[in-house]
């Protein structure tokens, strides 16, 4: 998973009257428009996304979940500040979020090799990328002791054997995987608990199950 804002600054300029045409039409008085600049970059996230349609995860997923398929999320964008001015700033926030096949630091330098060739085409082009945030997918060993302690106790909770799956969005569990502290994901998630839209919600039962869980994978392990 990466965070990456992408910060462009330009010119304003009338919009009517200075706006950002290429020469002859423009002088030192022209506009840089730089959400026009800023379509560049989330065409070629556009196109990103087109490859990466062709390589699916062989892991198997959680219930009501397809996303098989590493994905870039253009997820907020500001510019402007009317409709007869030339927007002199814009902001992409995207989520570039990654299968475990795929190699984060390698769709990271594609994407900062494809700024570095925009800054060359188009000196006017004053751009910043920035990523806060950038983590490698990670697979748990399935035959661990503390592995085999979070399968005993869900089965015996839940009354059946249930395999991992794959989690695909993004969590705090990287802090402690970086740092070689074996961990799985636990917890109460559903396809229709609305994640991260309005009305987000977990069911009582799940919640209740979950706390069981914990407090018997302590119990299976530390024992």
């Amino acid at each position: 998973t990466m965070y990456i804002t992408f910060t462009i600054n330009g010119k304003t300029g009338h919009g009517l009257g200075n706006p950002d045409m290429p020469p002859p039409y423009r002088n030192k008085y022209s506009g840089i428009n730089t959400i026009e600049k800023m379509l560049k970059i989330m065409n070629f996230l556009v196109e990103l996304n087109k490859e990466f349609l062709q390589v699916e995860t062989k892991y198997p997923l959680m219930a009501d979940s397809t996303n098989k398929i590493s994905w870039i999320n253009l997820a907020e964008i500001h510019g402007g500040t009317k409709i007869s001015t030339v927007p002199d700033r814009c902001y992409l926030h995207c989520s570039v979020n990654l299968i475990p096949e795929q190699n984060t630091e390698s769709i990271k330098k594609r994407i900062l090799d494809f700024v570095e060739d925009l800054k060359t085409k188009d000196p006017d082009l004053g751009i910043k990328v920035q990523i806060p945030i950038s983590m490698e997918p990670f697979v748990i060993d399935g035959k661990s002791d503390f592995a085999q302690a979070v399968k005993k106790s869900s089965e015996r909770i839940y009354n059946e054997k249930r395999e991992f799956k794959l989690f695909m969005p993004s969590t705090d569990a990287h802090w402690f995987q970086e740092r070689g502290i074996e961990t799985i994901l636990i917890g109460v998630s559903r396809g229709d608990n609305s994640i991260h839209c309005t009305d987000e919600f977990v069911y009582i039962e799940d919640l209740i199950n979950a706390t069981k869980l914990y407090a018997l994978t302590a119990l299976n392990y530390l024992k």
